[in-house]
């Protein structure tokens, strides 16, 4: 009978995995270098084209934007569409192409409008209707050239982007060369990542070989089907010791386990190793969000865990702290590990001296990074209980949903913590990503359970 659940779990888990590949936006600049105008475009177009069709639409889905010089009054050619196949795309896709280049040589072509008129569309029109969970990928077909007075809006509505951690962004340039002004504009579609600029200056590969090359993980929708496979976080298959103690009397729940520090199946009694109570030995890292974007949420970490601490009852054979702080890709550090502070106060000290890192955010990554901290030549002990203290506006460029399963695969119990924020509230839906489940999120009305979710040691 299980096997039979097993199975049936799997046809369950394959059927959503397909059904949510990602939404592809090709955003395409309509203007060229007058001299090459004829030339550049054709070459823009057979690049747009081959990407098209290397999508399954049915299963992806593609919105098309045209912004430069057009031959229609509209920026939004094509939204996502349900029904939507490769041969109706790539025919819009085609049209519009051989609509420019006639329009362009009778000079008969709409006004110019630049990539931040684009980038306004795309976030009025296009993103609202994004499919549930699935990464949207944006295609820039672009020379990088900025139109008049347009920066300052640029980097306005980018940094809106660079927000949504849903959003990969690449740029796609068929020219030869790139001019250092042009990089800049470039890279602020691409939220920095130079790596994103995919050009024709390798000359190991072709563009197309390179553009197929770098986005092959999205058109096979790896990281999608990776994504709502592991997100379910099956007990059944995938089986993890229960974090409280198993006394003779506990029963291991037929659901998914939850992690609860203060329910016991009957009354803490001492216990040899010193600890106060069984169940007490807790492993704790608080992982913040130092980059730049949360700089101003930093002191209500701090006095967050602060609280917190001061909740706990430290020591050897009791609960054990580590602190780490991340920003971007490979910029996770760890400040302190287990062992060096069984004193509340000079932890909390240690905490309050550490200065922001500024940068972009990796939320995904650096959880790998801190569940480092588990290990034993850090402090860790395999007896004790895990968990993991994330604190974040859950706004990262990476998607941490593989990270939260892989430490709930190795019984880490991750906690999101978020404050509030008029301007930017904290996404919801990647704080559900990083937790290991729904009561796992604390916001600030739920601070006051918060700060006494591990006093059960000092009771």
């Amino acid at each position: 009978m299980s096997f039979f659940k097993t199975v049936l779990f799997w046809i369950f888990v394959g059927f959503i995995s397909v059904k949510a590949c990602s939404d592809f936006v090709f955003i395409v600049d309509g203007e060229v270098d007058e001299n090459f105008a004829g030339r550049a475009l054709q070459r823009r177009k057979e690049i747009a084209l081959k990407t098209a069709q290397q999508l399954d639409l049915g299963f992806h889905r593609a919105a098309l934007i045209f912004y430069g010089k057009r031959p229609s009054s509209n920026l939004l050619i094509t939204s996502f569409e349900e029904d939507q196949t490769k041969d109706l795309f790539t025919s819009k896709l085609r049209a519009q192409f051989d609509n420019l280049l006639l329009k362009n040589a009778s000079k008969a072509l709409e006004p110019s409008y630049g990539a931040s008129d684009a980038i306004e569309t795309l976030l009025k029109q296009v993103l609202p209707h994004k499919k549930m969970g699935a990464l949207v990928i944006l295609l820039f077909f672009t020379d990088g050239k900025a139109r008049e007075n347009e920066n300052g809006r640029l980097e306005k509505l980018t940094a809106k982007l660079s927000k949504k951690h849903y959003i990969h962004s690449f740029v796609i340039n068929s020219e030869s060369s790139i001019s250092e002004e042009r990089l800049q504009t470039l890279l602020l579609l691409t939220n920095g990542e130079k790596k994103s600029i995919i050009t024709s200056q390798d000359r190991q590969q072709t563009l197309e070989q390179k553009m197929i090359s770098t986005l092959r993980s999205f058109i096979s929708c790896e990281q999608t089907s990776k994504f709502r496979t592991l997100r379910r976080k099956p007990i059944a298959l995938s089986p993890a010791a229960p974090v409280a103690p198993i006394t003779a009397t506990t029963q291991i729940p037929p659901k998914a386990p939850r992690f609860n520090p203060r329910t016991t199946t009957q009354k803490p009694s001492r216990v040899s190793s010193g600890s106060r109570f069984g169940g007490c030995m807790m492993d704790i890292v608080f992982l913040m969000d130092f980059s730049g974007g949360a700089r101003d949420k930093r002191e209500k970490y701090i006095n967050i865990a602060s609280e917190m601490i001061r909740n706990m009852q430290l020591g050897e054979n009791e609960t054990q702290i580590a602190f780490v702080r991340y920003s971007g890709l490979k910029r996770t550090d760890s400040v302190f590990h287990f062992k060096k502070h069984y004193n509340a106060s000079e932890a909390i000290e240690e905490i309050a001296k550490t200065p922001t890192l500024g940068g972009t955010t990796r939320t995904g990554a650096a959880m790998l990074d801190a569940s480092k901290e588990f290990d034993r030549r850090f402090g860790g002990r395999t007896t004790a209980q895990k968990f993991m203290i994330v604190f974040t506006d859950a706004y990262s460029q990476d998607d941490p949903v593989d990270a939260s399963a892989k430490l709930y695969q190795e019984r880490v119990k991750v906690l999101a913590v978020a404050v509030d924020d008029a301007i930017q509230p904290p996404d919801h839906e990647q704080l559900k990503s990083i937790a290991t489940d729904q009561k796992s999120i604390f916001l600030e009305k739920d601070f006051h359970k918060l700060f006494t979710y591990f006093s059960q040691c000092r009771q």
